[in-house]
């Protein structure tokens, strides 16, 4: 099975520029030495698809920021979409999930945005995690994320707000039900009772 390494699939800003382009900076800029507030304690963790999560801390390596994050949609695709890109024996049975997720940074140190993706996992209808995708560039897959050519070590400062897309592998016989964005330190998706949760609608996510 495919290796836990997560694709690097591209990120656009909201106003369709590159993400590099990071959006208007804030009326008073984070020096990044103040410590961002904590959520409150009762904030929901459950969300539906489209909607946006309360303010909640973000830990990536050292960096540490309060942010809102929104699943905006899951693009599912087919099976042999994935041919020429692995080897038959890693997507048995498998087919491309594509999840898209805007992310708005309130306060905090800058972020590494390219490692947002990194910590989310897609469940399907009957309880199975997605497989990370075993790659480095981005899969030239029709619905897919975009390939934006986005710099991977670029940061996202206060004030702005990218759409970060990650492509993670499911069973092709089952559709996805739950993304859970763990919020953790590291770069790796981890189980989490504190993980956000966005419900998906088959009708609504899947393409």
């Amino acid at each position: 099975m495919l290796a836990s390494l997560l694709a690097a699939c591209g990120s656009t800003d909201t106003s369709g520029d590159s993400a590099h382009e990071t959006g208007p900076e804030p009326a008073q800029q984070n020096t990044g030495n103040e410590t961002p507030s904590q959520p409150a304690e009762d904030q929901t963790l459950t969300y539906m698809l489209g909607e946006t999560s309360d303010p909640v801390a973000y830990k990536v390596d050292e960096a540490q920021a309060m942010v809102e994050l929104t699943v905006e949609r899951v693009e599912v695709g087919q099976h042999d979409q994935l041919e020429g890109f692995f080897d038959p024996e890693d997507i048995a049975d498998l087919r491309p999930a594509s999840v898209h997720v805007r992310v708005r940074h309130l306060s905090g140190d800058p972020l590494p945005y390219s490692y947002i993706g990194a910590t989310l996992t897609v469940f399907t209808a009957d309880g199975e995690p997605a497989t990370p995708v075993l790659s480095v560039t981005a899969l030239d897959l029709e619905g897919g994320c975009p390939e934006d050519g986005a710099d991977p070590l670029a940061e996202l400062p206060v004030g702005a707000e990218i759409t970060q897309c990650t492509t993670l592998l499911i069973s092709d016989v089952s559709q996805p039900s739950e993304v859970d964005l763990y919020l953790g330190p590291g770069n790796t998706w981890v189980p989490n009772d504190d993980n956000l949760h966005w419900t998906l609608d088959s009708q609504t996510s899947t393409a």
